[in-house]
């Protein structure tokens, strides 16, 4: 690694370090990312008379007028999931649940009795861009699901926004679609009509045309639905950001933070070993 690359690395590790901390000690002040806070975005999204669609049915209705796609990437602790769509369901609201193939993410139970409750369960898969393999590996995952009676009809990228190829997804949607799958929620939503939303590293993220602006707080994200002109919104939000008591939260955002400091330190460690 050269001396530019590594201190590019540092620099953009350092600078996570530092978002999660603000984002610790502002969260701090309002107990934001706890069910509690949830629960006003949930009231915003029913306030602003939006319907919510799962992406299942948002790619077979094509809806014209202002409308809220709701999802969730389950990348760890499928029960907080399984919390997070009773408080949807009180609601009134609608959403998509994604579930890895993996052995803390795929319990059937738990996905039974979140479709139970009306959702859509998808599933979570993981592109590594070698097309045949991975198509191999996603009919046997696609099967698994069938076995545990859980019908797929959607999958969705794991990866952030800013590493997703939507060209190459594509591709992956095609793939898809032979096995019998409506569709892919990157690649066949039409990212460049909607306000997307993303809660990813436990920080919002608002992500248009005009580009990516960073939010303080979940209260941005109730303001921006309930502000008059924003009718096509996008919401990812993962369930293992989110917890049910304040003692839960403080734990995670403390073990966040130190997680990422623990991370820089290493780096910079690796790097002066490497050096003659």
């Amino acid at each position: 690694m050269s001396d530019a690359s590594s201190m590019y690395h540092k620099r953009a590790m350092l600078n996570h370090f530092l978002d999660r901390l603000i984002s610790f000690f502002t969260t701090l002040a309002i107990t934001d990312f706890t069910f509690y806070k949830y629960s006003f975005l949930c009231s915003a999204i029913k306030e602003s008379d939006l319907k919510t669609y799962t992406v299942k049915d948002y790619l077979i209705e094509k809806p014209k007028k202002g409308f809220v796609i709701l999802r969730h990437d389950i990348d760890d602790n499928p029960e907080v999931a399984l919390n997070m769509a009773n408080l949807e369901l009180h609601f009134g609201l609608r959403s998509t649940y994604y579930f890895r193939d993996t052995r803390k993410c795929f319990q059937k139970e738990i996905m039974k009795k979140i479709a139970r409750l009306g959702f859509e369960i998808g599933y979570h898969y993981e592109p590594t861009g070698k097309l045949e393999t991975d198509s191999r590996i996603f009919a046997n995952a696609l099967k698994k699901f069938k076995t545990s009676e859980i019908n797929i009809q959607t999958v969705c990228a794991h990866g952030s926004f800013k590493e997703i190829d939507l060209i190459l997804l594509s591709k992956y949607s095609d793939i898809f679609k032979n096995m019998g799958v409506k569709g892919e929620a990157y690649a066949d939503v039409g990212f460049n009509k909607l306000d997307y939303y993303s809660d990813s590293g436990r920080i919002w993220r608002h992500i248009s045309r005009t580009g990516e602006i960073k939010l303080t707080n979940t209260n941005r994200i109730v303001d921006h639905i309930l502000r008059k002109g924003v009718a096509k919104i996008y919401i990812l939000v993962h369930p293992q950001w989110w917890s049910i008591n304040i003692p839960i939260w403080f734990l995670k955002q403390l073990s966040g933070a130190i997680s990422t400091f623990i991370r820089v330190i290493f780096a910079q460690l690796t790097t002066k070993n490497k050096r003659p």
